[in-house]
């Protein structure tokens, strides 16, 4: 397809650029970027952050199931936060010839110059098809908002897309709502009302269910 296209004519520039033009050298580019990135990475999120209405059990002993979803949500930020922060390092001392440029980052590299996200940090990461940039800066965002969940208790709206498994928080918005009205979970569906308000605008949470919001779609109406 077209992106398999383009990114193969990416992988086949010429890596040394002359610096006639007093440009950067590609080396120059890719240590900035590290730079840049490194100064931006938010810290890993610690539980010890969490506030009384993070994690929290029902009356009945049963584990709340949104607070299991933002536990699991955690592990799995902290894990593509640890492989950024570690590989960044390292590409900067393979840069200053302290270490070897291994096969994976000598991926790394070329990802950086061409502003796609490396292989070894969407190994461990949420799909997304943005642009290097993009994606970082979305990362710093969706970082943001797990850690105010983690400060402050569950949001008034939801955030579906800052989730590395959107269906897992369905299915415990789904658990939610079965142990707070005593029925099966497996006799629950899900009911759609689109609300005129922007996420920003709602001050208070549904009395059942949950508000999302930062669904995109195309080529529809209702």
């Amino acid at each position: 397809n077209s992106q398999n296209l383009l990114g193969t004519i990416l992988s086949i520039q010429p890596r040394l650029i002359g610096s006639k033009g007093g440009g950067a050298t590609p080396e120059e580019l890719v240590g900035i970027k590290c730079r840049e990135f490194e100064a931006l990475l938010p810290t890993n999120i610690s539980r010890d952050e969490a506030g009384p209405t993070a994690f929290t059990t029902l009356a009945s002993g049963l584990p709340n199931s949104l607070s299991t979803v933002l536990s699991h949500e955690l592990v799995k930020y902290n894990k593509l936060l640890n492989r950024i922060r570690g590989s960044l390092a390292d590409m900067q001392k393979a840069l200053a010839g302290l270490t070897v440029l291994s096969e994976d980052l000598d991926l790394m590299y070329m990802s950086f110059l061409n502003d796609q996200v490396p292989s070894l940090w969407s190994s461990v990461s949420y799909a997304s098809l943005k642009p290097l940039g993009a994606w970082f800066k979305e990362l710093v965002q969706k970082i943001a908002f797990i850690r105010d969940w983690v400060k402050n208790g569950e949001p008034v709206s939801f955030w579906l897309p800052c989730f590395f498994n959107a269906a897992a928080f369905m299915t415990g918005a789904l658990q939610a709502f079965a142990r707070q009205s005593l029925v099966s979970v497996d006799k629950l569906g899900f009911n759609f009302n689109i609300l005129s308000l922007e996420s920003t605008e709602l001050t208070e949470k549904p009395a059942a269910g949950v508000y999302v919001h930062g669904i995109y779609t195309d080529a529809w109406r209702w």
